[in-house]
């Protein structure tokens, strides 16, 4: 990123110390991760809506900093539970979020939703492939994603093991 390596201290991440253990089950329900912006979360609940009977059911995850609110029905319900709580995800769809990036780490296969107006941030490296898909490919990325082998990918490969001494004296717990 144009920063010379003697400048930069790996910290290291403790967000991420041990990837969430989720069950997978390629009939279960798809985890629709909304992001904190409506209208991308609008057009994702929307396009799940769209697949309801064609056999997907999802569970809705707001963004626990900006709920929406929408109406549920059959086979799209709202959850209060995080990635990690639950149990027999078929996959995960996510846009501008790190939920794709624990599912993959969880071995849980992931659609990245591309909204109309343009791609949101993706904090997924380079290096490890997603598949996207608008609303309109929705159904045939996640007939793709559920039948799909589990994805691999360590904890390791993505985030550097945290620095206990430099984060205690960067959050002033060393006095």
């Amino acid at each position: 990123y144009g920063h010379q390596p003697s400048r930069l201290i790996v910290a290291g991440a403790h967000r991420f110390t041990n990837p969430p253990k989720i069950s997978r089950e390629p009939r279960g329900p798809i985890f629709l991760a909304l992001p904190f912006k409506h209208d991308l979360a609008r057009e994702m609940v929307e396009a799940a809506r769209n697949l309801v009977g064609q056999h997907f059911h999802f569970l809705v995850k707001d963004h626990p900093m900006n709920p929406l609110a929408f109406k549920e029905q059959p086979g799209l319900r709202r959850t209060s539970d995080g990635l990690s709580a639950q149990a027999g995800l078929g996959a995960v769809v996510y846009a501008a979020s790190t939920v794709g990036l624990e599912a993959l780490m969880a071995g849980i296969p992931v659609v990245r939703f591309l909204a109309r107006n343009g791609p949101s941030v993706d904090v997924i490296p380079e290096t490890i492939h997603v598949q996207s898909s608008t609303a309109e490919g929705l159904c045939d990325a996640l007939a793709l994603a559920v039948l799909s082998a589990s994805p691999t990918l360590a904890l390791e490969d993505v985030f550097a093991p945290p620095d206990i001494r430099l984060w205690c004296e960067a959050l002033g717990l060393n006095d």
